[in-house]
């Protein structure tokens, strides 16, 4: 549900904003006066947008509401990164035990011995790899899909 509402806080700060930066020379004293009236406006806002924030239904109770709304998404979305990452973590000890077997093979003398296939490795390596930042730019995702959900647009 997409909750839109002018941010009267917003609203005066950016009006400030514009009463301070039209400061003209000579217009000190209109200026000051634009200036205190502003202040006076962000201040009343933000005491309202204070008290709206803790209201039954405002900020604190929709963001209770969006958790609990997102959290059967959010636990698939973590029990698949788990999976993942078990899967991550199972290549990389098979690759582990594929580089342990090369490094004894050339220990060996060079007779009677097979020579690692070193490109292979290096490819599984360079997989695994782009696996794991795969993986990353995932849990990067789900934790930026989580942060931005819509707590209301424009609040």
């Amino acid at each position: 549900m997409t909750r839109v509402k002018k941010d009267a806080a917003l609203q005066a700060a950016l009006k400030l904003e514009q009463v301070l930066t039209a400061r003209r020379p000579g217009g000190e004293r209109e200026w000051c006066e634009q200036v205190s009236r502003s202040l006076a406006d962000a201040e009343q806002a933000l005491r309202e947008h204070l008290y709206s924030v803790a209201e039954p239904d405002g900020l604190r109770t929709r963001v209770q509401e969006i958790a609990q709304e997102i959290k059967p998404a959010l636990d698939r979305s973590v029990n698949s990164l788990q999976r993942q990452l078990i899967d991550l973590r199972a290549r990389a000890a098979a690759l582990q035990d594929k580089f342990q077997e090369a490094l004894q093979a050339v220990a060996l003398p060079p007779t009677g011995r097979s020579v690692p296939d070193f490109g292979a490795l290096q490819k599984e390596g360079e997989e695994l790899v782009a696996a794991v930042r795969q993986t990353k730019e995932g849990e990067i995702k789900l934790i930026q899909e989580t942060v931005n959900t819509d707590i209301g647009a424009g609040d």
